[in-house]
Order: C-alpha cells, then sequence, then structure tokens
C-alpha cells in the first residue's frame, strides 16, 4: 500500500516538474532585473511623451535612441505595458520610414519574446503590429482581421485600459478602402476608449479631418481641423499624416500653388497622388491623368516579393503561436483533471490506511484480552492443584513426563509452521522480484532496440550529408589558372553540411568568365538552386556573352516555375587579360572591394524574383596591377559569440593590407574572420574570390 503511495506522489511530482521550471527561469529573469536602478514614474511618462513626439517625424536616430531607453527603463521597473509599446512602435516605425523587411523582423521578435514569457499584453502588441504591417502592404482584408483580433484580446485580458491605438488601425484600413462612414466611426470609438492618450486623440481628429475632406464638407473640415490644432498646441505634440492634413487645408481653401508646393515635399507615390488631384480639381486633365499613371506604376513596384514573403511567414508563425496556445491550455487542464484523479486516490489511500489502523488496535485489544483470561486460568488450576495434591502425587511424574512430550510437540509445530510461511513469503517475493526483473529487461531491451535504429538513421542521414557536400564541393573548381598575367584564387565554407553559396570560372583563350553568388536560405534546397545556377552559368559563358545578358538570360530561366520564391544574388565578370578591361554586371549582390575600396555600382536586382527584368552592365577600364576581391555576405555579417558583426568597415581595413598572392590574401582574410568568430557558430555561407591581372614584365618595370 505505502509503495502505491509513493507512485502516485513520484507522478504528481512530475506532473508538476514543468511548472516549477517556467517559475524559476522567470524568477531568475526578475532576479537579474532587481540589481538595476528603478527608474521613476516621471521619467517613464517624460521618456513616452519623447517618443511619441519623434514618432511623427524623420529622426529616426532621436526616435530609436528615445524608444531604446524606454524600453530598458520599463524592463527593469517590470512596466509590461509599456516595454511593449514601445517595442511595437520601433516596429512599425522601422517598416514605414526604414526597411519594411528588418520593420517586419523586428516585429517578429516582439511575438516570439511575449510567447516565450506567456506575456498577453506582449502577445496582443505583436497582433496589433501585424495588422499595421497589412495595413501598409494594402492587405484591408487581413488587416481587418488583426486589428479586430488585437481588440478582442485587449477587451478581454486589459478592461478598463485603452484600445485606442487599434481604433486607429482600424481608421487606416476603412480609409484605405474609402469607407468613410467606418473611419469616423472608428475614430470615435478611439476617442471614447478611456484613459486615451494625446498622440491617439491628435491622430482620431487627424482621421476626421480626412473623413470629412473625402465628404467634401468643407465646414466639418475646417472643424475638425482646429479642433486637432488646439490639442497639438496643447500637448506639444506633432500629429500622423501632418503635411497630408495641410494639404489638404490648402486645397480646402482652393490655394492651388501652395498645394503643389507640399505635394512636392511628398513621398514619390503621395505626391504622385496628390498631383493628379490637384490638377484634376485645377481643370488641367492631362496633366492629372500622367500623375494617375505614374501614381499607379509606383505602388505596383513598392512590395517586393521579399516583403510579402516577410509578411506571410509573420502570418504563419502567428497561426502556429495560437495552435500551441490551444494546446497548452489542453495540455494544461489534462494535468488538472490527472491531479484531480490523484487527488482522490489518496484520499482513499489514507482512509484505507485509517481502516487499517483501527484494526490493529482492535487486535491489540484482543491480545490484551487473551493474556488476561489466561492469567485467569493460570490462577485457577493453581487453586486446584493445590486441592488435589495429594490426588494427583502417584501420577505426577507421569503427568509431568506427558506435559514435557505435549510441550516439545507444540514447539515442534510452530517451529515447521513458521518455517513454511518464511519459505512461502520468501518464494513469493523471489517470483514477484523475477518478474520485475524480466520487465525492467524486456524494456532495456526496446529501448536499446530504438536507440539503435535511430543511430542508424542518423549515420544514414550524417552520410548522405557528406555525400552531398561532397558533391557540392566537387562542383566549384579547386584548380585556377597558372599564367603569367593571372593570378587567381576562390574558397567557399559552407555553414551548414551543404549550403547556397557558388563561384565558378570559365578560361576562353584570353577572356576570363567567373561569378560569385549567394541563393536565399540555406541547407539541400539552396544547395540545388546553387547547382542549377552554377550550370546555367557555365552554359551561357559558350556563347561569349556579355555578363549583364548572362544575368538577363539567367534571371529568366530561374524565374520560371519558381513557386518556392528563391532567388540568388551574383556578381558577374569578363576581363580581357591583355588589356585588363573587366566588363560586369551586378544583380543584387554586395559591391566588392577593388585595392581596398568598395565599387561604386548599379545594385540591379537578385536573379530569379521577376522574369522579364532587363540587367544593367558596368566596367572598368584597367584593372592590371590591381586586386579584386569579391565575396558573400557571410563575411561581413558573421557574428561573434556577443552577436557582434564583423561589418564593412574590418573587411575594409583589411583589404588595404598586401598580403601576397591571391590564395595568401584569400586565407588571410579567412583566418582573421574565423578568429574574430571564435567558438560561435556559423551563421552564413563564406565564400571569397581573389583575382590580380599581372601587368607585363617590361610594364611593370617602367
Amino acid at each position: 500500500m505505502y509503495q502505491r503511495i509513493a507512485y502516485i506522489l513520484l507522478g504528481f511530482l512530475l506532473l508538476t516538474t514543468g511548472s516549477l521550471h517556467v517559475a524559476a527561469q522567470k524568477k531568475t529573469e526578475r532576479r537579474a532585473l532587481r540589481f538595476q536602478q528603478p527608474v521613476s514614474p516621471d521619467s517613464i511618462q517624460k521618456l513616452t511623451k519623447e517618443m511619441y513626439r519623434y514618432y511623427t517625424t524623420q529622426d529616426t536616430a532621436a526616435f530609436m535612441a528615445v524608444s531604446e531607453k524606454l524600453k530598458q527603463a520599463a524592463l527593469v521597473n517590470g512596466d509590461d505595458r509599456t516595454f511593449y509599446t514601445a517595442w511595437g512602435n520601433q516596429a512599425m516605425y522601422t517598416f514605414i520610414r526604414i526597411n519594411q523587411k528588418k520593420g517586419i523582423e523586428r516585429g517578429q521578435e516582439v511575438h516570439q519574446y511575449a510567447q516565450k514569457h506567456d506575456n498577453k499584453f506582449g502577445l496582443y502588441t505583436a497582433t496589433f503590429i501585424l495588422g499595421t504591417i497589412r495595413s501598409s502592404a494594402k492587405n484591408n482584408e487581413l488587416a481587418e482581421k488583426s486589428f479586430l483580433e488585437a481588440i478582442e484580446l485587449h477587451k478581454k485580458y486589459f478592461p478598463g485600459k485603452s484600445a485606442a491605438a487599434a481604433y486607429l488601425g482600424l481608421c487606416k484600413v476603412e480609409y484605405n478602402r474609402h469607407r468613410i462612414t467606418k473611419v469616423l466611426e472608428y475614430a470615435q470609438n478611439a476617442l471614447n476608449e478611456p484613459g486615451v492618450i494625446p498622440i491617439h486623440q491628435i491622430t482620431a481628429w487627424t482621421y476626421k479631418c480626412l473623413a470629412k475632406y473625402s465628404f467634401k464638407d468643407s465646414i466639418g473640415f475646417e472643424e475638425a481641423y482646429k479642433e486637432r490644432k488646439q490639442l497639438m498646441e496643447k500637448h506639444k505634440q506633432g500629429g500622423a499624416f501632418g503635411e497630408l492634413i495641410e494639404l489638404y487645408k490648402a486645397l480646402n481653401r482652393k490655394q492651388w500653388d501652395l498645394a503643389r508646393q507640399m505635394a512636392e515635399r511628398q513621398t514619390p507615390q503621395t505626391r504622385a497622388s496628390h498631383l493628379s488631384s490637384i490638377y484634376e480639381q485645377a481643370g488641367d486633365y492631362q496633366k492629372a491623368l500622367y500623375w494617375q499613371k505614374t501614381y499607379k506604376k509606383i505602388g505596383d513596384s513598392i512590395y517586393s516579393a521579399e516583403v510579402r514573403s516577410k509578411i506571410s511567414e509573420f502570418d504563419n508563425e502567428l497561426a502556429i503561436a495560437k495552435a500551441e496556445k490551444e494546446s497548452k491550455d489542453l495540455q494544461l487542464a489534462n494535468q488538472q483533471l490527472k491531479l484531480a484523479h490523484i487527488s482522490d486516490e489518496l484520499r482513499h489511500k489514507a482512509l484505507e490506511a485509517e481502516k487499517a489502523e483501527l484494526g490493529l488496535k482492535n487486535a491489540d485489544i484482543e491480545l490484551a484480552n487473551a493474556a488476561i483470561r489466561l492469567k485467569n486460568d493460570s490462577l485457577e488450576r493453581s487453586e486446584q492443584a493445590a486441592k488435589l495434591s495429594e490426588m494427583q502425587s502417584k501420577v505426577e511424574a507421569q503427568q509431568n513426563a506427558e506435559r514435557n512430550r505435549r510441550i516439545l510437540t507444540i514447539m515442534g509445530v510452530a517451529i515447521a509452521l513458521l518455517t513454511i510461511t518464511y519459505l512461502v513469503f520468501y518464494l513469493y517475493r523471489r517470483q514477484k522480484q523475477m518478474k520485475r526483473l524480466e520487465s525492467m529487461n524486456h524494456q532495456l531491451q526496446t529501448a536499446y532496440d530504438q536507440l539503435e535504429e535511430a543511430t542508424t538513421a542518423r549515420e544514414r542521414i550524417e552520410s548522405e550529408l557528406r555525400i552531398a557536400r561532397n558533391i557540392q564541393m566537387g562542383m566549384v573548381p579547386h584548380i585556377f589558372p597558372t599564367r603569367p598575367d593571372l593570378d587567381m584564387y576562390a574558397m567557399m565554407t559552407p555553414a551548414k553540411e551543404v549550403g547556397g553559396d557558388l563561384y565558378n570560372y570559365v578560361l576562353l583563350d584570353d577572356q576570363l568568365y567567373f561569378c560569385v553568388g549567394d541563393v536565399s536560405g540555406k541547407g539541400v534546397p539552396a544547395s540545388l538552386f546553387m547547382a542549377e545556377v552554377s550550370r546555367m552559368f557555365r552554359t551561357l559563358v559558350d556563347g561569349h556573352l556579355k555578363p549583364h545578358i548572362i544575368a538577363t538570360r539567367l534571371n529568366k530561366a530561374m524565374s520560371e516555375n519558381n513557386e518556392q520564391g528563391m532567388f540568388v544574388t551574383m556578381f558577374i565578370g569578363l576581363i580581357d587579360l591583355k588589356t585588363g578591361h573587366m566588363d560586369f554586371c551586378n544583380a543584387g549582390h554586395n559591391p566588392p572591394l577593388l585595392d581596398g575600396v568598395f565599387m561604386e555600382i548599379e545594385p540591379n536586382a537578385p536573379i530569379g524574383l521577376w522574369e522579364d527584368l532587363d540587367f544593367t552592365g558596368e566596367e572598368v577600364s584597367d584593372l592590371r596591377g590591381k586586386t579584386l576581391f569579391i565575396y558573400t555576405d557571410g563575411l561581413n555579417e558573421a557574428e561573434n559569440i556577443e552577436q557582434e558583426q564583423f561589418g564593412d568597415d574590418r573587411l575594409q581595413e583589411l583589404l588595404t593590407h598586401d598580403y601576397g598572392t591571391a590564395q595568401q590574401t584569400s586565407e588571410a582574410v579567412h583566418r582573421t574572420i574565423e578568429d574574430f568568430v571564435g567558438e560561435a557558430n556559423p551563421s552564413d555561407d563564406m565564400t571569397k574570390m581573389c583575382i590580380k591581372v599581372l601587368k607585363p614584365t617590361n610594364e611593370a618595370q617602367s
């Protein structure tokens, strides 16, 4: 019985181990922050106002500095709401004003951190960020879904707090859809939220201005404009769409020249849209049509495949996180049911133990009564013996002998019974132990068989990956030309067993074709894409084509049926070894270094994204006596254990030195970056190609 109770308690401990581990981890993080100095609420409020003031400006450095300082202060104070708000504003500011891809990545970081710490406001913030990104990408239906989900999360977990930001996101969605009545409705909802902050009040009145202007309600626009201006002056903050509202004010008052001047200061797409509207209202329909076509052309090219892919990746990540959360909730419910069952079992075992204890007490009482009866019987026998002593004197010897025999018989029987009982108990325990040993042996054999199968499978996969790596490394050349006018060397180090970098060259008489490329992604898919690109490069070189024509044809071939959206950045060159003249085409690749200086070149687009692109070629008049160094971003983006990147500056400073031959130069760069990375795992493939076109002996001497 006690053994079963011990097993039940062990199961209970195992079920609660996961919860204790998570709690311990959070406790450790809080203890690490305890040694930092807390920040006063006034300082938090001041930093928050500064963040929102810079949020509506182009001063990127100031906004990032203030928002990062606010993040750290909120983290020290344990203010989750301010912490995630500042982080979320960084992601949205980055997406809108700096770089869309980096903005999406920062939004993913917010979501992953919130999921790891099971923070409801962080999950709300990540959902709100996704809505903002979708809205900026004109994906209005999905943006509306994200904002409504964010409002639902906010109302569920933070009643009494302001959800104005999500309502303002819906304002933008409905404004994009030209559903102006809904814009006014959501703007008023934002103003009705409890504790709405000044920047959200200003933004709500901004959307009211936009709605009134769209309705051509001149008086309503002026009233909303006045309310907005008073709030901005009162709180000393700028507002969203500031220049746009001023532009609409000029249009509302028919100040055409002023409106055109203000439109010229907008972004290309916004400028084209407003100039089309201005010329239409001014009656110049020819110019209005021209700027409308320009607006459409710019809008079609803004969002790249890479940004769409990142948005889709963020969508998938949130969907997976939601499914994981539902799974965790289900597991928690199952654990609670198991704990309830264990609790009932423990109560049942306690009742059984109490019953057994009462049985033992009753047995003790019965033994005591039996002892008393035996004592009374002994006294009675003594009295009778005294009375009959005379009568029994003749047979006393015989009775004593019989009594001794009877005692010996009883003792023999008792000893025999004890011996048999012990043997039965011993055999029972031994049989039970043998069954347990057989069960354990069977389990060990099963585990051994499973381990052997897993080891065999892992060894087979590792063998196949080694073969794939050998095949891939065999596809790039390892022997380079030995000519008096050319010194060339290249090397490639994949981050995984197989990688996506490539390099190649073809020497046709005095014409040297060469290329260096970096396929998006890593692993087996990237290696297969790399193999196809390398094969087609050698095929196109046989046609004696210029580098930009090779890039154009490669792009057309690799874009067809490219459902995975893979692409490759490439630098393709052609050097005339007699004259040192180089034709080249850079397809979205890192700029090479020429004598330690980054070349200023036309970037073009990567190969494989858009089928009908025409690539631009460039040239260098004479490479003789110079060192050309081409590389992939695995060099300048290599990170050490502190996640610090090697960077362009270190790479450029490294290439200002003369290490000797092309091979010595490549190996010196490789050793330096390896020393910098140290024990950190490589984050990307690293490929280097060094080319030195040597001058003839007589020219070198002169």
